[in-house]
Protein backbone atom coordinates (compact mmCIF):
# COMPACT_ATOMS: atom_id res chain seq x y z
CA UNK A 1 0.00 0.00 0.00
CA UNK A 2 1.02 3.05 -0.45
CA UNK A 3 1.10 5.43 3.15
CA UNK A 4 -1.01 8.09 3.52
CA UNK A 5 2.02 11.28 3.39
CA UNK A 6 3.17 9.55 -0.25
CA UNK A 7 -0.62 9.81 -1.39
CA UNK A 8 -0.97 13.26 -0.73
CA UNK A 9 2.13 14.22 -2.40
CA UNK A 10 1.45 12.37 -5.30
CA UNK A 11 -2.09 13.48 -5.56
CA UNK A 12 -0.40 17.05 -5.02
CA UNK A 13 1.68 16.24 -8.44
CA UNK A 14 -0.71 14.97 -9.99
CA UNK A 15 -2.97 18.33 -10.04
CA UNK A 16 0.34 20.36 -10.93
CA UNK A 17 0.97 18.00 -14.21
CA UNK A 18 -3.37 18.58 -14.49
CA UNK A 19 -3.31 22.35 -14.10
CA UNK A 20 0.32 22.77 -16.81
CA UNK A 21 -1.90 20.66 -19.37
CA UNK A 22 -4.74 22.60 -19.01
CA UNK A 23 -2.87 25.57 -19.47
CA UNK A 24 -0.98 24.42 -22.34
CA UNK A 25 -4.57 23.32 -23.69
CA UNK A 26 -5.83 26.68 -23.52
CA UNK A 27 -2.70 28.22 -25.37
CA UNK A 28 -2.74 25.95 -28.00
CA UNK A 29 -6.50 27.14 -28.29
CA UNK A 30 -5.81 30.78 -28.26
CA UNK A 31 -3.28 30.01 -31.39
CA UNK A 32 -5.64 28.18 -32.96
CA UNK A 33 -8.33 30.69 -32.84
CA UNK A 34 -5.81 33.92 -33.46
CA UNK A 35 -3.63 32.19 -36.25
CA UNK A 36 -5.39 29.58 -37.38
CA UNK A 37 -8.64 28.73 -39.39
CA UNK A 38 -10.53 25.27 -38.38
CA UNK A 39 -11.84 23.61 -41.98
CA UNK A 40 -15.11 21.28 -41.56
CA UNK A 41 -12.68 18.25 -42.25
CA UNK A 42 -10.97 19.32 -39.28
CA UNK A 43 -7.48 20.38 -41.54
CA UNK A 44 -5.56 23.12 -40.53
CA UNK A 45 -4.16 26.05 -43.04
CA UNK A 46 -1.94 28.99 -41.66
CA UNK A 47 -4.04 32.06 -41.83
CA UNK A 48 -2.23 34.90 -44.07
CA UNK A 49 -2.19 36.94 -40.65
CA UNK A 50 0.17 34.55 -38.91
CA UNK A 51 3.06 35.11 -41.70
CA UNK A 52 2.34 38.85 -41.83
CA UNK A 53 2.03 39.16 -38.26
CA UNK A 54 5.80 37.58 -37.83
CA UNK A 55 7.62 38.27 -40.91
CA UNK A 56 7.24 34.69 -42.22
CA UNK A 57 7.69 34.76 -45.90
CA UNK A 58 8.38 31.52 -48.52
CA UNK A 59 11.59 33.27 -50.20
CA UNK A 60 13.96 30.33 -50.27
CA UNK A 61 10.74 27.87 -51.76
CA UNK A 62 10.02 30.95 -53.91
CA UNK A 63 13.28 30.98 -55.14
CA UNK A 64 13.52 27.30 -55.56
CA UNK A 65 10.29 26.75 -57.41
CA UNK A 66 11.99 29.95 -59.41
CA UNK A 67 14.83 28.16 -60.23
CA UNK A 68 13.12 24.82 -60.99
CA UNK A 69 10.43 26.35 -63.19
CA UNK A 70 13.69 27.62 -65.12
CA UNK A 71 15.42 24.88 -65.46
CA UNK A 72 12.42 22.88 -67.08
CA UNK A 73 12.25 25.80 -69.68
CA UNK A 74 16.02 24.93 -71.07
CA UNK A 75 16.33 23.08 -74.04
CA UNK A 76 18.69 19.52 -73.34
CA UNK A 77 21.83 21.27 -74.86
CA UNK A 78 21.35 24.22 -72.38
CA UNK A 79 21.30 21.59 -69.65
CA UNK A 80 24.19 20.15 -70.48
CA UNK A 81 25.81 23.29 -71.26
CA UNK A 82 25.11 24.64 -67.65
CA UNK A 83 26.90 20.74 -66.51
CA UNK A 84 30.43 21.91 -67.83
CA UNK A 85 30.02 24.91 -65.72
CA UNK A 86 31.09 22.91 -62.69
CA UNK A 87 33.42 19.81 -62.19
CA UNK A 88 31.74 16.83 -61.46
CA UNK A 89 33.38 15.45 -58.56
CA UNK A 90 33.20 11.61 -57.72
CA UNK A 91 34.43 10.44 -54.21
CA UNK A 92 35.11 6.82 -53.62
CA UNK A 93 37.62 4.59 -51.93
CA UNK A 94 40.61 5.34 -54.01
CA UNK A 95 41.66 8.37 -56.26
CA UNK A 96 43.51 8.41 -59.76
CA UNK A 97 46.65 7.89 -58.21
CA UNK A 98 46.09 4.98 -55.97
CA UNK A 99 44.12 3.19 -58.67
CA UNK A 100 46.07 0.20 -60.21
CA UNK A 101 43.62 -1.72 -62.18
CA UNK A 102 40.50 -0.68 -61.60
CA UNK A 103 39.03 2.67 -60.60
CA UNK A 104 38.15 1.99 -57.33
CA UNK A 105 37.65 -1.00 -54.80
CA UNK A 106 33.81 -0.44 -54.50
CA UNK A 107 31.99 -1.64 -57.34
CA UNK A 108 29.37 0.79 -56.54
CA UNK A 109 31.59 3.74 -57.21
CA UNK A 110 32.86 1.64 -60.18
CA UNK A 111 29.13 1.76 -61.32
CA UNK A 112 28.74 5.69 -61.21
CA UNK A 113 32.46 5.64 -63.24
CA UNK A 114 31.28 3.07 -66.25
CA UNK A 115 28.56 5.44 -66.02
CA UNK A 116 30.14 8.48 -66.62
CA UNK A 117 32.58 6.85 -69.25
CA UNK A 118 30.05 5.39 -71.03
CA UNK A 119 28.36 9.00 -71.59
CA UNK A 120 32.23 10.41 -72.52
CA UNK A 121 31.79 12.32 -69.02
CA UNK A 122 35.07 13.60 -67.48
CA UNK A 123 34.89 14.01 -63.85
CA UNK A 124 37.34 14.60 -61.15
CA UNK A 125 38.06 11.40 -58.69
CA UNK A 126 39.09 12.10 -55.04
CA UNK A 127 39.77 9.09 -51.95
CA UNK A 128 37.38 10.02 -49.13
CA UNK A 129 36.71 7.38 -45.82
CA UNK A 130 33.54 5.92 -45.56
CA UNK A 131 32.88 8.01 -42.66
CA UNK A 132 33.30 11.47 -44.71
CA UNK A 133 30.07 10.57 -46.12
CA UNK A 134 26.46 11.86 -45.61
CA UNK A 135 24.97 8.70 -45.70
CA UNK A 136 28.66 6.24 -44.12
CA UNK A 137 28.95 4.96 -47.88
CA UNK A 138 30.53 5.88 -50.93
CA UNK A 139 29.71 6.44 -53.88
CA UNK A 140 29.27 10.41 -53.43
CA UNK A 141 28.85 12.71 -56.13
CA UNK A 142 29.11 16.40 -55.60
CA UNK A 143 28.19 19.01 -58.25
CA UNK A 144 27.92 22.85 -57.59
CA UNK A 145 26.16 23.19 -54.61
CA UNK A 146 24.53 19.40 -54.81
CA UNK A 147 25.35 16.62 -53.42
CA UNK A 148 24.22 13.27 -54.57
CA UNK A 149 24.91 9.78 -52.39
CA UNK A 150 24.08 6.30 -53.39
CA UNK A 151 24.85 4.79 -56.93
CA UNK A 152 21.21 4.35 -58.29
CA UNK A 153 20.29 7.76 -56.73
CA UNK A 154 23.23 9.44 -58.78
CA UNK A 155 22.39 7.69 -62.21
CA UNK A 156 18.40 9.17 -61.63
CA UNK A 157 19.88 12.35 -60.76
CA UNK A 158 21.84 12.51 -64.09
CA UNK A 159 18.42 11.47 -66.01
CA UNK A 160 16.57 13.62 -64.33
CA UNK A 161 18.45 17.15 -64.07
CA UNK A 162 20.32 16.52 -67.21
CA UNK A 163 18.31 13.86 -69.57
CA UNK A 164 21.77 11.95 -69.32
CA UNK A 165 20.66 8.58 -69.46
CA UNK A 166 21.71 4.89 -71.27
CA UNK A 167 18.47 3.52 -70.94
CA UNK A 168 16.16 5.38 -72.58
CA UNK A 169 15.24 2.53 -75.51
CA UNK A 170 14.60 0.39 -73.07
CA UNK A 171 10.85 -0.56 -72.86
CA UNK A 172 8.71 -0.60 -69.84
CA UNK A 173 9.22 -3.89 -69.02
CA UNK A 174 12.99 -4.51 -69.76
CA UNK A 175 13.28 -1.45 -67.07
CA UNK A 176 11.57 -3.72 -64.25
CA UNK A 177 13.33 -6.49 -65.29
CA UNK A 178 16.55 -4.61 -65.34
CA UNK A 179 15.99 -3.34 -61.47
CA UNK A 180 14.99 -6.37 -59.89
CA UNK A 181 17.88 -7.89 -61.53
CA UNK A 182 20.03 -5.22 -60.25
CA UNK A 183 18.69 -5.35 -56.74
CA UNK A 184 19.06 -8.89 -56.56
CA UNK A 185 22.70 -8.93 -57.67
CA UNK A 186 24.17 -6.04 -55.87
CA UNK A 187 22.61 -7.60 -52.37
CA UNK A 188 23.87 -11.06 -53.48
CA UNK A 189 26.76 -10.34 -54.78
CA UNK A 190 27.68 -7.72 -51.37
CA UNK A 191 26.67 -10.75 -48.71
CA UNK A 192 28.79 -13.38 -50.74
CA UNK A 193 32.08 -10.76 -51.47
CA UNK A 194 31.20 -10.05 -47.39
CA UNK A 195 31.87 -13.69 -46.65
CA UNK A 196 34.81 -14.60 -48.86
CA UNK A 197 36.33 -11.40 -47.89
CA UNK A 198 36.08 -11.12 -44.39
CA UNK A 199 34.20 -13.79 -42.78
CA UNK A 200 36.25 -16.87 -44.12
CA UNK A 201 39.33 -17.13 -42.35
CA UNK A 202 41.61 -17.83 -45.64
CA UNK A 203 39.99 -15.43 -47.82
CA UNK A 204 39.91 -12.64 -44.97
CA UNK A 205 44.22 -13.18 -44.99
CA UNK A 206 43.99 -12.67 -48.78
CA UNK A 207 42.13 -9.48 -48.62
CA UNK A 208 44.27 -8.22 -45.76
CA UNK A 209 47.86 -9.01 -48.08
CA UNK A 210 46.00 -7.37 -51.19
CA UNK A 211 44.26 -4.20 -50.04
CA UNK A 212 44.49 -4.11 -46.15
CA UNK A 213 47.74 -2.34 -46.70
CA UNK A 214 46.47 0.49 -48.49
CA UNK A 215 44.04 1.25 -45.80
CA UNK A 216 44.34 4.32 -43.80
CA UNK A 217 46.46 2.92 -40.80
CA UNK A 218 43.49 3.94 -38.40
CA UNK A 219 41.07 1.51 -40.35
CA UNK A 220 44.26 -1.08 -39.73
CA UNK A 221 43.72 -0.98 -36.72
CA UNK A 222 39.92 -1.80 -36.09
CA UNK A 223 40.16 -4.56 -38.73
CA UNK A 224 38.73 -6.80 -36.21
CA UNK A 225 35.89 -4.43 -35.46
CA UNK A 226 35.02 -4.11 -39.38
CA UNK A 227 35.06 -8.12 -39.04
CA UNK A 228 33.16 -8.37 -37.15
CA UNK A 229 30.50 -6.05 -37.69
CA UNK A 230 30.65 -7.55 -40.93
CA UNK A 231 30.25 -11.21 -39.96
CA UNK A 232 26.83 -9.95 -38.66
CA UNK A 233 25.61 -8.27 -41.49
CA UNK A 234 26.21 -11.78 -43.01
CA UNK A 235 24.11 -13.53 -40.37
CA UNK A 236 21.63 -10.82 -40.78
CA UNK A 237 21.10 -11.71 -44.46
CA UNK A 238 21.14 -15.56 -43.81
CA UNK A 239 24.76 -16.14 -44.61
CA UNK A 240 25.81 -17.32 -40.88
CA UNK A 241 29.17 -18.97 -40.73
CA UNK A 242 28.41 -20.77 -38.25
CA UNK A 243 25.70 -22.21 -40.22
CA UNK A 244 26.47 -22.40 -43.51
CA UNK A 245 30.01 -24.32 -44.94
CA UNK A 246 32.22 -22.56 -47.38
CA UNK A 247 31.20 -25.01 -49.75
CA UNK A 248 27.64 -23.83 -49.60
CA UNK A 249 28.33 -20.55 -50.17
CA UNK A 250 30.74 -21.12 -52.90
CA UNK A 251 27.97 -23.30 -54.72
CA UNK A 252 26.14 -19.91 -54.42
CA UNK A 253 28.98 -17.86 -55.95
CA UNK A 254 29.04 -20.27 -58.54
CA UNK A 255 25.04 -20.41 -59.52
CA UNK A 256 25.21 -16.58 -59.35
CA UNK A 257 28.03 -16.44 -61.88
CA UNK A 258 26.19 -18.76 -64.08
CA UNK A 259 23.17 -16.70 -64.13
CA UNK A 260 25.00 -13.74 -65.62
CA UNK A 261 26.57 -15.95 -68.11
CA UNK A 262 22.96 -17.30 -69.12
CA UNK A 263 21.78 -13.96 -69.03
CA UNK A 264 24.68 -12.29 -71.44
CA UNK A 265 24.40 -15.32 -73.55
CA UNK A 266 26.05 -15.11 -77.00
CA UNK A 267 25.07 -10.50 -76.89
CA UNK A 268 27.45 -7.59 -76.49
CA UNK A 269 25.21 -6.23 -73.27
CA UNK A 270 21.82 -7.42 -71.12
CA UNK A 271 18.61 -7.65 -73.03
CA UNK A 272 20.57 -8.54 -76.47
CA UNK A 273 21.62 -5.07 -77.07
CA UNK A 274 24.30 -3.68 -78.87
CA UNK A 275 24.94 -0.94 -76.45
CA UNK A 276 25.37 -0.91 -72.60
CA UNK A 277 22.31 0.34 -70.10
CA UNK A 278 22.78 1.24 -66.60
CA UNK A 279 22.01 -2.13 -65.51
CA UNK A 280 25.21 -3.01 -67.55
CA UNK A 281 26.90 -0.39 -65.62
CA UNK A 282 26.06 -2.23 -62.53
CA UNK A 283 26.68 -6.04 -63.96
CA UNK A 284 30.05 -4.71 -65.50
CA UNK A 285 31.14 -3.21 -62.36
CA UNK A 286 30.52 -6.62 -60.07
CA UNK A 287 32.28 -8.91 -62.46
CA UNK A 288 35.03 -6.81 -62.89
CA UNK A 289 35.89 -6.99 -59.53
CA UNK A 290 36.13 -10.68 -59.91
CA UNK A 291 37.72 -10.67 -63.28
CA UNK A 292 40.54 -8.43 -61.72
CA UNK A 293 40.73 -9.33 -57.88
CA UNK A 294 42.39 -12.76 -57.92
CA UNK A 295 41.22 -13.56 -54.12
CA UNK A 296 38.04 -15.75 -55.18
CA UNK A 297 40.08 -17.86 -57.71
CA UNK A 298 42.79 -18.67 -54.57
CA UNK A 299 40.02 -19.56 -52.61
CA UNK A 300 38.11 -22.38 -55.22
CA UNK A 301 38.96 -22.31 -58.99
CA UNK A 302 35.29 -22.74 -59.90
CA UNK A 303 34.22 -18.85 -58.20
CA UNK A 304 36.81 -17.73 -60.91
CA UNK A 305 35.15 -15.65 -63.82
CA UNK A 306 37.97 -17.22 -65.94
CA UNK A 307 35.81 -20.21 -65.97
CA UNK A 308 32.72 -18.31 -67.44
CA UNK A 309 34.12 -17.29 -71.78
CA UNK A 310 31.21 -15.36 -71.30
CA UNK A 311 31.92 -13.27 -68.75
CA UNK A 312 35.38 -12.44 -69.83
CA UNK A 313 34.27 -11.70 -73.10
CA UNK A 314 31.65 -9.14 -71.80
CA UNK A 315 34.44 -7.44 -69.31
CA UNK A 316 36.98 -7.35 -71.89
CA UNK A 317 35.09 -5.75 -74.60
CA UNK A 318 34.32 -2.66 -71.83
CA UNK A 319 37.46 -2.22 -69.60
CA UNK A 320 37.77 0.84 -70.39
CA UNK A 321 34.82 1.59 -68.50
CA UNK A 322 36.29 0.59 -65.07
CA UNK A 323 40.25 0.36 -65.86
CA UNK A 324 42.47 2.96 -64.74
CA UNK A 325 42.71 5.14 -67.47
CA UNK A 326 43.43 9.42 -66.85
CA UNK A 327 41.75 9.89 -69.88
CA UNK A 328 38.37 10.91 -68.34
CA UNK A 329 40.01 12.39 -65.28
CA UNK A 330 39.56 16.59 -65.07
CA UNK A 331 42.63 17.86 -63.51
CA UNK A 332 43.35 17.46 -59.64
CA UNK A 333 41.50 19.27 -57.35
CA UNK A 334 43.74 22.22 -55.94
Amino acid sequence: GINAEYGGKFEGRLKEIIFKYENVIRFVDHIKQKYFQIESKGEQKIDINLRKENGIHDHENEILETERVHWDSLSVEQKRDELSKYPLVVCGLLDRSDSETVSDYSPFVMKVEAFLRFNNLHYQKIKIRPDQSPTGKVPVLKWNNEVITDSHFILEWFNKKFEITLDGDLSPEERSVGHFLQTSFEQTFAFLSIYFFFVEPEGFEKWKQRRGTKFPFILQLFLSVLVSGMTKQCAHAGYDPRCISKDLMVLKMKRLLGSWAILLSDSQFLFKRSKPSSFDCCLLSLVAQLYLDKTFEDLDPYISISQQPTLVDYVQRSQFAFEKNDKYFLPEIK
